[in-house]
């Protein structure tokens, strides 16, 4: 498939119109674009970010994959940028912790990488990975 601003386009519209696993296959294939500039990623960005709330783990994980694709692009023009997409990104990070043990492995051991690039992204979430010792007790 070649990746250009035409096909982009084309994808994007049709993003919320598929089934859930062509969804994870085209925000997969929204990685592997280069974009022209800029704006380009902000339109990228902001038709993926509904992704976000998807009922489907592996949409969001996607979503996920594809704004930290982007977010040094943008980021690199605006600091505030970066502070608005940490924001929407922790979120949905912090629900996959919730889900079933085998979905929180996934989410934790891809946690851990986003977090080794990313330092601040879950620092105003940070209390959700202790442990109350009150609710071990019993």
């Amino acid at each position: 498939m070649k990746n250009s601003a035409a096909v982009l386009q084309k994808l994007l519209d049709t993003l919320n119109e598929c089934t859930t696993w062509r969804q994870v296959f085209i925000l997969d294939s929204l990685t592997k674009y280069t974009p022209a500039d800029t704006r380009e990623v902000e339109r990228i960005i902001e038709c993926v970010t509904p992704c976000l709330q998807h009922a489907n783990n592996a949409v969001v994980m996607s979503a996920v994959k594809v704004i930290l694709a982007y977010m040094d692009i943008v980021g690199g023009a605006n600091a505030d940028a970066i502070c608005n997409l940490t924001r929407k990104l922790a979120p949905p990070l912090v629900t996959l912790i919730n889900s079933d043990p085998e979905i929180q492995y996934a989410a934790l051991c891809n946690i851990s990488l986003i977090v080794q690039q990313h330092p601040t992204i879950l620092e105003e979430k940070i209390r959700i990975f202790f442990a109350n010792t009150m609710a071990l007790s019993t």
